[in-house]
């Protein structure tokens, strides 16, 4: 009897896991979503994969990078998250290789590299926000893939999520502003993205005049300009869970576009994004959804009070 050859070629790992699903009705291989870099990333993973619930949602995990550990303590993730175990506390030199140098930002990959092999589940796949040559790199001969394209990152793990055979709970958070203190986040690390002092002055006049009391809220540290003003503020210790707090005393949050932007979103408060330039992608859910969100140049500091009151609850 003559043997029988495949011709086509086979892959085995995506054969059983759609067999599970059309049996089990969920996906049995372990999903790792890999954050490595920002504050923000992380926040955004948490918010959308700690609401999944039924079955194949115990499959889903979070793999962060070493210097995320005290954010990742203070949000008390309802999802596992496990730490990928880094010799630095820092950002990996591979995402910034004009600083860091070719050296190192070469010497990280591999050492990332490594400790994902080490991290990794053995019948998993890693799932990276983007699929560029560096993820590439660390993900060696792990089975890997990036976030599908869409038009904002908490609809691209939507569909990622979909795709698996999970369904994504609600992450679209209050959008009506009913009263109560306006907590204004106008500090990023990023220079450029913090609210200019001469555009906060007028935007915060207006809001208190419409009985909408306005508060700046600052890590120690922070933005010397505004610590030096007239302009109410609170300075906190420069800590994730005195910021998270901050977040919870708002009733409605206006942010730069910056980690407590995605805090708002996972809380379930509105929240108001001001930025230079447009950056779609990267907005909280409901401040895309919503187009609660502006530039800095967008018209008078009166118009932007005027569509940030505009989320009044009718």
């Amino acid at each position: 009897m003559m043997p029988i050859e495949c011709v086509f070629p086979v892959d085995w790992a995506a054969f059983f896991e759609a067999v599970a699903v059309g049996w089990l009705g969920y996906v049995m291989v372990a999903r790792s979503f890999v954050s490595l870099k920002a504050f923000g990333d992380l926040v955004i993973a948490v918010a959308v994969l700690e609401r999944l619930s039924g079955p194949g949602a115990g499959g889903v995990e979070i793999l962060y990078g070493s210097h995320l550990s005290d954010l990742v303590s203070a949000l008390e993730p309802r999802v596992a998250a496990r730490r990928i175990q880094l010799a630095s506390t820092s950002v990996p030199a591979m995402y910034d290789v004009r600083k860091a140098g070719l050296p190192r930002a070469l010497a990280s990959l591999a050492e990332v590299r490594a400790a994902l092999a080490r991290s990794a589940p053995e019948q998993g796949v890693l799932v990276f926000d983007r699929n560029q040559a560096r993820e590439r790199i660390i993900a060696g001969r792990l089975a890997h893939r990036a976030l599908p394209v869409a038009g904002n990152i908490y609809d691209a793990y939507d569909l990622a999520l979909r795709e698996f055979g999970l369904e994504p709970g609600s992450v679209l958070s209050g959008t009506a502003y009913r009263g109560g203190t306006i907590g204004l986040f106008t500090a990023s690390r990023v220079a450029r993205k913090d609210i200019p002092l001469e555009l906060l002055e007028p935007l915060i006049a207006r809001l208190n005049e419409a009985g909408a009391p306005s508060i700046i809220y600052l890590l120690e540290g922070e933005r010397p300009d505004i610590t030096a003003s007239h302009l109410p503020h609170v300075v906190i210790p420069r800590t994730f869970g005195a910021l998270i707090g901050a977040v919870r005393e708002c009733s409605l949050v206006v942010s730069a576009d910056s980690l407590p932007a995605h805090l708002a979103e996972r809380e379930g408060l509105p929240v108001y994004v001001l930025s230079p330039a447009s950056n779609e992608f990267w907005l909280p859910r409901s401040s895309f959804v919503h187009r609660n969100w502006g530039l800095f140049s967008d018209g008078t500091p009166d118009a932007i009070a005027t569509k940030i009151l505009g989320m009044r609850a009718a």
